[in-house]
């Protein structure tokens, strides 16, 4: 049996503070929903007494510590998928400023700060035979393994960084996995519903078996489970479980937006028959576009009915919107989603066509999208008012960017048509489901010794760069040879 003597030395200075009257069932509870089992996990007593210490030091931090810091996924959202925790993603961690803002970021919000005390202390009780046995795997996991002179950065979840990098690497493999599937199957703006329909269920088929033939989860399988501690387990569910959330967030956001994105261009297919090149072309003289009368054009029934006009303030402060969206694609918080920003960048006249013709809509309903400053103490956020700021945050800038992905890459500009739009809104929640139920099944309940099977298989320069863009430092230096 192993010997924690250490554990509880390391402590004790949170823990001679904290109350000594916790639940059992609370231990127990938290236990079942950090590793998403129906029942308790197997635990020696030992090290059940170790999480009770760590528990009570939690809840003298925050009594709901568990819930708000993305730490726990309950079993029930393992096998039936409920998004009811989805929305933490997004208030979790820094509001980081966009390109268009000169102030610093504002300083970790207590989710975060929550997240990374637990796991600091989680770490602290790691057992050293496991330190020495997967040196460079714990790197990967714990950021106490290796001294540096440079503390993780504060935009990282510190401890769990690297970890949820590793889970990263695994979901960018599945979403490479999709360009080879959908490559034989691209969909033309001459297609017809039901062949677009056609495409993407094949697309979908094709990437199922690029998952379930993939060498890494056959490494997984095929390795020897090892018998290891609580809290290594506890370090890498953790991460899997935040990444995990954070794919959830992503789909909400893409699906909260689509009943709004269907009637935009659902009305835009009836007033805009030959493709929006040919609308601009109309509203345009001399080189330049009205884009106030571009989106009276493909909105007529929108501005019959609400005749609320667009006047000189409106359209500042739209395109005030739009060029926030367009910098958005020079920020660091967005620079994984390439195509989007490759897009902005190549074409920033149709970008920007597109986005007027969305917000111009949003200003005419009075549309909000839901806030996620944790900063503000409101629900909603207006998309276009002249009486609130720009949106600029990167939570609700992401947002605004996923209303103009799904219009771009549904191919909108070529062909307004809300039924192309919804399928590919659904397809690319399809790929989401898929990366994150292979993620779930490679990782959930996955050894020290089989992950590290699974790591020794990596390319390591490719998994480098995503450590160096996560910003964990100088940590992974060891590794890197």
């Amino acid at each position: 049996m192993m010997n924690y003597d250490f554990a509880r030395k390391a402590l004790e200075p949170w823990w001679r503070n904290a109350s000594r009257d916790v639940d059992p069932r609370s231990l127990e509870n938290g236990l079942r929903d950090i590793f998403s089992l129906e029942k308790v996990p197997s635990v020696s007593d030992e090290e059940m007494q170790i999480f009770g210490m760590l528990y009570a030091i939690m809840i003298r931090e925050n009594r709901k510590w568990l819930s708000i810091s993305q730490v726990t996924y309950p079993h029930e959202n393992l096998i039936d998928g409920s998004r009811d925790e989805a929305s933490l993603k997004s208030r979790i961690g820094l509001t980081v400023a966009t390109s268009r803002e000169t102030t610093p970021p504002v300083a970790i919000i207590e989710p975060m700060q929550l997240r990374r005390r637990f796991l600091d202390l989680v770490s602290l009780c790691v057992p050293r035979e496991e330190r020495e046995r997967y040196p460079h795997l714990l790197n990967l996991v714990d950021s106490h393994v290796v001294n540096t002179k440079n503390a993780p950065s504060p935009q990282s979840s510190g401890v769990d960084c690297a970890a949820w990098c590793l889970a990263n690497y695994f979901s960018e493999g599945m979403r490479r996995e999709r360009g080879a599937a959908a490559f034989p199957h691209p969909v033309t703006p001459n297609m017809s519903t039901e062949d677009v329909r056609a495409a993407h269920e094949k697309t979908i088929a094709k990437l199922q078996s690029a998952i379930d033939s993939h060498p890494w989860q056959f490494t997984i399988r095929d390795t020897p489970a090892s018998n290891d501690s609580l809290f290594s387990r506890i370090l890498v569910h953790a991460a899997v479980n935040r990444h995990c959330l954070e794919t959830w967030a992503y789909e909400k956001r893409l699906m909260d937006g689509l009943p709004m994105l269907q009637r935009i261009f659902g009305e835009v297919s009836e007033f805009v028959r030959g493709g929006l090149s040919d609308a601009v072309h109309q509203v345009s003289a001399k080189g330049h576009v009205d884009y106030a009368a571009l989106a009276e054009l493909a909105l007529e029934r929108t501005f019959a009915e609400q005749q609320r006009p667009l006047t000189v303030g409106v359209q500042e402060r739209i395109n005030e919107q739009v060029d926030a969206v367009l910098a958005s694609a020079r920020d660091g918080f967005f620079e994984d989603e390439i195509q989007l920003n490759e897009f902005l960048v190549r074409y920033p006249a149709r970008a920007r066509a597109l986005l007027w013709i969305v917000l111009a809509w949003c200003y005419q309903h009075g549309a909000w999208i839901p806030n996620e400053d944790p900063r503000i103490n409101r629900k909603n956020n207006t998309v276009v008012s002249t009486r609130s700021k720009v949106i600029t945050a990167s939570q609700d800038m992401s947002t605004l960017r996923r209303l103009l992905m799904t219009s771009v890459f549904s191919q909108q500009w070529e062909k307004p048509d809300a039924a192309r739009l919804t399928l590919h809104a659904h397809l690319n929640s399809a790929i989401r489901n898929l990366a994150r139920s292979s993620l779930e099944r490679n990782f959930k309940g996955t050894s020290l010794a089989q992950l590290d099977a699974f790591v020794s298989n990596l390319d390591r320069r490719r998994y480098i760069e995503l450590i160096k863009e996560a910003e964990v430092g100088t940590l992974l230096h060891p590794v890197a040879s």
